[in-house]
Order: C-alpha cells, then structure tokens, then sequence
C-alpha cells in the first residue's frame, strides 16, 4: 500500500523483527531491522529517534549472532543519538546503556560494561526509584558486570535488590522474580555457599516450571545449575537426576552445541563415579553431530568469546590439538597479564595437560597466579600520586580465592608430572587451607589423595598414611551419600575408587602397621558385600572410619579444628556483610559491625596463615623419633584387636593360623596372625600378571586339564614366603582371608612341587561377617541333618541323578544304619516352604544339593533350584523369611559359585557373596563350591565328609582336607568321569565333547573334583 520507502513499512519491519527475536530466529530479525534503518535513514537522516530505534534494535540482532563488534558500533550510534534528542536522564539513553554494558560484556570487557549499567542504574533511579521493573533490570545487570569481575559480594547485594522488587511487583512465579531468584543462585554458587544456591535454584525452578513447562531450554538450563550445586554439596544421587534430566530436555529443544553443552556435566559425574562406560555412546553421538555441523563454516574471528567456546566443543569431542589452536586464538586478543587473559587462560592450560605438555600449561598456571597477586597488590597498596587504570584496580577479583584454589590444584598436578614434589606439596596446602573455609568436598578428596602421592613419593611415609586415612574416610561419606543408587553404580564407584584404600593398606603394610592396614582393607570388603547383596540402609555398615595413632588423632583433631575456624570466620563475614546492605551508607563505617568486619578480615588472614603452618609442620608432626617409639605406639593403638585375634585363634587350637592376603599394583602381601605372632611377607608380583596367572589356573582347574605349572607358580607367589613362618609355628589349619581375584582360586589345591596345600593343611575361608562365631565348638552329637535335593531335570538345567545317593548316604532316616540323623526332601518335595520350616524347626545341619545359577548383576540374578523348578534367589533368602540363626553347618554341594563363561567382572566378591549372607542370617559355618561340580564325585565326596565328621575330635576343617586327601590319593574314586555337572545349564554338545580328564590324574584324582569345595566362618 505504501511501498518500501515509508515510516509505517519501517514500523512494521521493526515489529516484525521483534517477533522474530523472541522466536530466536535471529538471521530473520537482522534483516527486518536493516530493511527498517535503512528506510529510517532515507526519511529522516542520523540525528532522529527513530533511526535510533532501528540501530538499537539490529544491534541486539547483531549481538544475538556473536557479531558483538558489529553490535558494539549500532548501540554507541544510539546512543549518541539519544543522548544528543534526550540528554542523560532519559530511559531511551539508559536502554542503549544496559545494550552496550551487554555487548562490552560479551566481549570481556567487563570494566566498561560495569560502567554503563552503573549509568543505566543511576537513570532508572532518578526516573522511576527503587520500585520499578527497570529499575530491577538495571540492578539485574549490574550485578552481572560485578560477578563477570567476580567480585560477587557487590553482585550478590544488586541481585538481591533486584528480587525484592521483582517480588513486589510481580509476586514469586514471575519470569522476571524466575531470573532473579537463578541469579541469586549463580551467586552463591560462585561463592561455593552451596545451600543457598540450592535454595535459590529450586525456588526460581518452581517458577519456571509453572511459567515455561519442565521441558523447556531455559528451564533446563536452571535444572543443569541446580544439578551443578547439588554436586558441589555431595549429593550425587540428586546431582545425576537433575543432570540427566537437563541433558534430556536439551535433546529435545537445543541445537547440538546446547546438547553438548548439557551432555559434559553430565559425563563428568558419570566419569567420577566411575560409569563412564555407560554414556559412551551418547558422547559418540553427540561428538559425530559437532563434526557434521562444521565447526570451520562458523565466523570463528567474531569475538574472543566465539573462539573459546568452539575450543570447549573440539575439547569435550576430544581433539584437543584444535581446542588449544582456538583457545591460543582468543587469548591473541589480550595482553598476557590482564584480567581477562586470566579468564581464558586456565581453559587453555587443562588442554595442555591433557596434550602432556606440562612445561606450557605450567607456564599458563604460574601466569594466571601471577596476574591475581600482582592485581590484589595494586589494590591493597596506598594511595600515591600515580594513576592506577581500573582494569589493574578490578582485576584483583577476577579469580576468586576459590578459583585460585583450583589453579593452585592443577599446578599441583602437572609439578606432580614433572617430579617437583615439594612445589606440589606447598601448593595442596594451600588449596587446602581455601577449601577447608568453604566446606568444599567434592574436590577436597582429591588433594587429599593428591598430598598422599606426593608424600608417598617424597618419603614422607607418616604424613601420607595421614592423608590417605583422611582421604578413605571422606570416601567412605561419598559412599554414603550415593547409598541411594542402582547396586551397579555403587560398585563402579567403588571399584573407580579402591586405590586409595589399597594403596594406604600397602603402605601401612610396609611401615609395619598390619593391623591399621587389615582394618581399612576389611572396611572395603564390607563395602564390597555391600555393594554385592543389597541391604537396608539400616544394616548399611558405611558408617565405619578409619582409626588414628594417639599423634594422629592429636593432628586430626587440629585438622578439623582448625576447618571449623575457618568456617566460622567465614560464615560471621558472610553475615556482616548482608547486614552491610541494611546499614545508610554514612552510618555504616561508625558501627560495630563495621569493626567486627575488619577484625573477621584480620582473624581469617591470621587463621589461613596458621593452617597452612599447621598443614607444613605435619611431617615433623607425625615422625616417629626412632623405630622403638613407632613400634611402642602402634602397639598401645592395635593391643586390644591384635591381642583378641591372637585369643581367638589360641581358643581354636588345631595350630590355627589367619593369613590376609593384600593385592595391590606393584606386590602382593601376605600377613601371617598366629596366637604368638603377627609379620608380613611380599611377593613382588604386579597386579595384572597375577591375575592372568588367576586365570590360567582357573582355567586349567575347569578343563581338567595340566595343573602343576599354574599351581606351582601360584604356591611359590601366595604361599612360598609365609612358607618358613607356617611351618615355625606348628601351623596346621590355615584360615584365608583372600583380596580380590584371589577368592576365585581354591588355596588347597596351590602346589609345592612334591604337595598340595591340602596334603598338609586344612584350608578354609575366613569372613569378617563369622569373627564372633569362631569359637563355638559344634556338638556333633546332638546333630539332626535336613537332606534336600534335587534329582529331576528343569528347563536350563540337567538331571542330577547322584543326588539321591548322596542323601541316602549322609542322612540316617528310619531303618537306616548310618549318617546323620535327619529327613530327606526330595524333588517335589523340596520347596520354598520347606526350607522355611526345616529353618524354623532349628535343625542345626541343612545340606542342599541342587543346582546352583551364581551370576554378576543384582543378588535377583544368582537362585537356588528348587525341587519344583522355582527359582530360589539371594534376594529370596535375604528378605523372605529365611533365617539361619539355628544353622551349625549349612552345605550347599553344588553350588555354582564362579561366574559363568569366564565373566570376571565381580573381582571375586560373588565368591564370598553367598557364604557371607548365610552368615548374616545367622549360619556358623557354610560350605559351597568355586564352580559347577561333577554330580558322582560330587555325591561320594560329601558321603565322606560326613562320615569322617563323625569321628571323635574331628574338626569340619579337619574332615574336608582328609576327605580331598583320599581323593587325591585315588581312595576315592569311579571308573568313568560323571556326564552331569551340578549347576550347569543343558548342554547341546555330546558327552564326549566334554573336556577329558588328564592323563596325570585318573580317575578323581584332578583337582577339579575335590578343589572346589571351600568352608567359611566356623570350622571346629
């Protein structure tokens, strides 16, 4: 109607552009806006408010699209325009000041952009007061400049204005209370005050939800920040739902860059609790889409800004030779000691070490930490005639002392690297000291375990037990605080996180102190039956620490003193200066409150001076001043749990022996207790070649094939160095406590190059869950024995037919002549029912020969057959209503217990699993079997035991090595090798394909027929 050239197509254009602007449509909205200058220009030249509508207008387009140099050049032409029409006092003028104090900020040019919304603010003031949307707007953005400063006490007060307008104007489910309450939240975030981010989050979340929907970018983006405090505070489990949950919505809303963006937090958590595996593929996906969006066909050379982050993308898809090529790039656009340099810098240095170039990323570090203490030294210096430019002055807080903490860390890290140990100790102190007024956890375990390797290194030995104890113990709280998580994650944290258990065990060990060391190792493997049978958080057993030395508790006890301190410094700072806010200005420096602030300045300097002097003086501290006062120390601290286990095993008699067995990275150690003595012996064997060794002998365990070599190499890395001690101590009942992959091996059938172990000892397995049971002699007697079994086929399963013999053989029913006294129930017979009354009757032996499927996964995987083809599973038998507490001897005689297909994944804590649960209900003693055994042997094996149970003065112990005894001699024995093998699924291949027995061993003679059966808890 009007044609191009005419004021109501501009106003058109321009409402068009708008639209498009809140549609993020912004390639669209930068052409209506230049369409609408340009007619603007055509009609009324420069100087009119119109044109400086249009250009204010395509400068935020230009800004919506990283071209900020562009913006920057349209919002100063508006300015200009409206300061020349209005004057200063004017809310067109204040609007191009808050746009320009955005642009000037996404350039990093943050002094500049402080000083326009300080104008803006002054303005909307004047103008309208305290009580005015712009006004909160102004405010709002303010404290952005101050926070992009990181001076975020002076943002937190604007913040804090602007949400208290926002709330009384527009109530709290408002968008614009929605961002200042997000605001507030990032504040306090940057101020690591956890609990108030939280807060602040889930209020302006609420907002968010009711205003936008759940699935929403922006809400998202609040969810990943809620997520991020919920980390920083510990708690995991909520941290990873609200991660997941932002990752989602951006897959949903957000292009791939928001994805990506969303995707990094969330693998960052599942990397430290150790399941990166399992969002692997999701990476995958995300990095195939950054590269097929062509990273190169964007303006890269727009801004600083742009550039770091296309290197934060090349960085999370792992090429870091690009990430450091535009991370170099961006820096180009600063000097080297200016704050902004800083602000990029550090990005820049992680890449390099990633690169393993710790010469440039220590130099990025050191430059960092340079700039932020020649800055607070301009700041802090008096007054003199020279000028200082207020960059210098504002950069003293563009690193927080948190943010320092966390270079200092990484410094740490790569001096670590490069073998500078003592630089990387002074600077873990003073992370340390930061962190501990912040109440910082999630990574104060990390220079935890970082000061641990450091003093390891260094041979400061005391000093490193110390950390490494303290380091276990904060583990153990992480523990806790993801009891709430799927059993699969709980292990993986676990086993991403074992080192410092063992490692602090090894070390221990070689220091002498076995006891400290068995307590924390028997502390994993509780958290290891943890992890594998799933408990109510009422039984949860992570609530156990690790003990100090009486000079350890002393230095703990200063440790945690002097956090408290320095937390409650920081908590009374925090208070005055929210009350600061409350206080006119002019009243403010007379008060008291006033004074109190300086003296908290003063006390929290002289309280971090203090603590790292403390952290300093810790391996004087902790040095023993000669090896006597060690050993007389460590002695008061372990007498009462040495001196119990040397009673114990004195009350046992049968020359019973306790041997732990501690695998770490580089060795091997064995700690013999006798009632006499405690030592420890070595193997220098690395972990990954004894676990190879592990297989091997499993493997030619199942196959029946050549044992002697595995054997003896295993007898010569395990046994061999205790062997001298064993036999000066007239030992004769070896009770194991096995570490790791060792659970999966039988220590009988270990040989010497002439014996078995069994030839000469009794072996059993002891378990932490049966240590108050030990010494409770069996009345064999007043015996009574429950035969159940399982003789049909069911669908996975083969017939078993030997079992019936079995139990006819060791249960002495009406017109029998020997066993046990006792009831058989087989077949149909044997169900769930049954179990539960044989249990609530008090029959003191249960023997059960049935099937046994004993899988990796949650204990709902791993079932007992029942006669009726039910599955009886771990979970059943531990919440149904099944207890053992009655039990003498519960013998499970087919009992699949090793994985199947050679799966390896559970480390050996399934081996205990089933054995340890029964003790948890209540069994003394529990005998099962380290794989599917063959169902003759099987049952002429258990005949025997019985049988020989009987005798006078015979041990459980005793009975089982004379029973594989005879086995091994040939005494016990059939012609042909038995087709069914208990435990096994059904099998298409024919009998002859099955492995033959070796020719060195006929008949049962093979380990593979008497090894497997293990005894756990009660031997006597």
């Amino acid at each position: 109607m009007f044609g191009e050239d005419n004021a109501d197509t501009a106003w058109s254009l321009n409402n068009l552009g708008v639209t498009y602007h809140n549609l993020n449509e912004h390639e669209k909205a930068l052409e209506c806006h230049q369409r609408a200058l340009a007619i603007h220009l055509k009609l009324f030249g420069e100087d009119d408010a119109r044109t400086a509508l249009s250009l204010n207008n395509l400068g935020v387009a230009y800004n919506n699209l990283n071209e900020h140099e562009k913006a920057l050049e349209r919002h100063q032409r508006a300015l200009a325009i409206r300061l020349k029409l209005f004057g200063e006092d004017n809310a067109y003028t204040a609007n191009s000041l808050n746009n320009l104090g955005i642009v000037y900020s996404d350039l990093n040019e943050h002094e500049k952009a402080l000083e326009r919304h300080q104008r803006a603010l002054a303005i909307h003031l004047k103008l309208f007061g305290e009580d005015n949307a712009d006004t909160a707007n102004s405010l709002n953005n303010l404290g952005v400049a101050y926070n992009n400063l990181n001076e975020h006490e002076k943002a937190l007060e604007r913040h804090q204005r602007a949400l208290a307008i926002h709330l009384k104007l527009f109530g709290e489910d408002n968008a614009y209370t929605a961002l200042s309450l997000n605001t507030l939240g990032k504040d306090y975030a940057a101020l690591y005050n956890h609990k108030n981010a939280i807060e602040y989050y889930e209020r302006a979340l609420a907002a968010m939800e009711k205003i936008f929907g759940r699935a929403h970018e922006t809400t998202g983006k609040t969810i990943d920040a809620l997520a991020q405090a919920y980390k920083g505070s510990g708690n995991y489990s909520k941290a990873l739902e609200l991660f997941t949950e932002a990752y989602e919505t951006q897959k949903k809303v957000g292009d791939v860059f928001a994805v990506s963006e969303a995707l990094q937090p969330l693998s960052s958590l599942y990397d430290f609790l150790g399941i990166s595996d399992k969002i692997r593929d999701e990476e995958e996906q995300v990095w195939s889409l950054i590269r097929a969006a062509d990273l190169e066909s964007r303006d890269q050379s727009v801004s600083p800004s742009v550039l770091h982050d296309r290197a934060h993308l090349y960085t999370r898809i792992h090429d870091h030779e690009k990430a450091v090529e535009f991370h170099e790039r961006a820096l180009a656009y600063f000097e080297k000691t200016s704050a902004a340099w800083s602000n990029y810098a550090h990005c820049a240095a992680d890449v390099y070490g990633s690169l393993g170039n710790y010469g440039k990323a220590k130099e990025y570090y050191e430059q960092i930490i340079s700039n932020y203490h020649a800055a607070k030294d301009t700041a802090d210096a008096p007054a003199s005639g020279a000028v200082t430019p207020a960059t210098d002055v504002h950069a003293v807080n563009v690193i927080t002392d948190e943010g320092i903490a966390l270079i200092k860390n990484h410094l740490a890290e790569v001096d670590y690297m490069l073998e500078d140990y003592g630089r990387a100790k002074e600077l873990c102190e003073q992370v340390l000291s930061v962190y501990a007024r912040t109440e910082e956890k999630h990574n104060t375990r990390y220079v935890l375990i970082g000061l641990f390797r450091i003093c390891r290194e260094m041979g400061l030995k005391d000093t490193a037990v110390f950390y490494g104890k303290i380091a276990v113990n904060m583990t153990q709280d992480t523990r806790a605080n993801i009891a709430a998580f799927e059993m699969d994650v709980r292990k993986a944290f676990l086993e991403a996180n074992k080192d410092i258990y063992q490692y602090t065990a090894d070390l221990l060990v070689e220091l002498g102190r076995i006891p400290e060391a068995q307590q924390i190792l028997a502390m994993m493997k509780e958290e290891e039956y943890f992890d594998f049978v799933r408990r109510d958080e009422q039984s949860d057993p992570r609530v156990s620490a690790t003990s100090y030395t009486e000079r350890e508790r002393k230095q703990a006890d200063g440790y945690q003193k002097f956090g408290e301190n320095l937390v409650d410094l920081s908590k009374e700072k925090e208070r005055l200066l929210k009350k600061k806010k409350t206080v006119p200005a002019d009243q403010w420096p007379s008060s008291e409150d006033a004074k109190r602030l300086v003296e908290i300045n003063k006390h929290l300097e002289e309280a971090n001076k203090a603590f790292q002097a403390f952290l300093a003086n810790l391996d004087k501290e902790l040095k023993r001043d000669s090896d006597a006062e060690r050993g007389d120390e460590v002695a008061r601290m372990n007498l009462d749990s040495l001196e119990s286990l040397k009673d114990t095993l004195e009350e046992m008699e049968h020359g019973a022996a306790l041997l732990h067995t501690i695998v770490t990275e580089r060795r091997l150690w064995v700690i013999l207790t006798t009632p006499e003595i405690q030592l420890s012996r070595e193997s220098k064997v690395p972990r990954a070649e004894l676990y190879k060794k592990i297989t091997a002998f499993r493997e030619a365990l199942e196959g029946r094939g050549d044992i002697l070599p595995a054997a003896r190499e295993l007898y010569d890395i395990i046994i061999a160095p205790i062997a001298k001690d064993l036999e000066q101590a007239k030992a004769r009942t070896l009770m194991f406590s096995l570490d790791g992959q060792l659970r999966y091996i039988p220590i009988a059938a270990l040989y010497d190059g002439e014996k078995w172990l069994a030839e000469k000892y009794a072996v059993v397995v002891y378990t932490e869950a049966a240590k108050d049971k030990l010494t409770k002699k069996t009345d064999i007697e007043m015996w009574e024995l429950a035969g159940l079994g399982v003789t049909a086929g069911h669908p996975g399963f083969d017939p078993l037919p030997a079992v019936r013999g079995e139990l006819e053989a060791i249960v002495r029913e009406e017109g029998s002549a020997a066993g046990i006294p006792g009831v058989i129930y087989m077949d149909e017979k044997f169900v769930r029912s049954t179990l539960s009354e044989v249990l609530d009757d008090g029959t003191p032996v249960v023997h059960v020969a049935s099937h046994f499927s004993f899988n990796p996964g949650t204990v709902a995987d791993s079932f007992l057959l029942l006669g009726d083809g039910d599955h009886l599973t771990l979970e059943d038998i531990n919440t149904g209503a099944f207890t053992f507490k009655k039990v003498d001897q519960l013998t499970f005689s087919a009992c699949n217990t090793a994985m199947g297909a050679g799966n390896r994944e559970g480390a050996g804590r399934e081996v205990e699993g089933l054995g340890v649960l029964a003790q948890k209900r209540g069994a003394k003693s529990v005998m099962a079997t380290l794989w599917g055994v063959a169902d003759n042997s099987t049952g002429i094996f258990m005949s025997r035991f019985y049988t020989l149970l009987l005798r006078p003065g015979m041990t459980k112990a005793e009975a089982l090595r004379q029973t594989q005894v005879e086995f091994i001699e040939g005494k016990l024995n059939e012609n042909n090798v038995p087709p069914a093998l208990r435990g096994s699924a059904v099998s298409s291949e024919r009998d002859d394909a099955r492995p033959s027995p070796s020719k060195a061993f006929p008949g049962y003679r093979h380990p593979f027929y008497w090894a497997p059966f293990i005894l756990m808890g009660n031997w006597l």
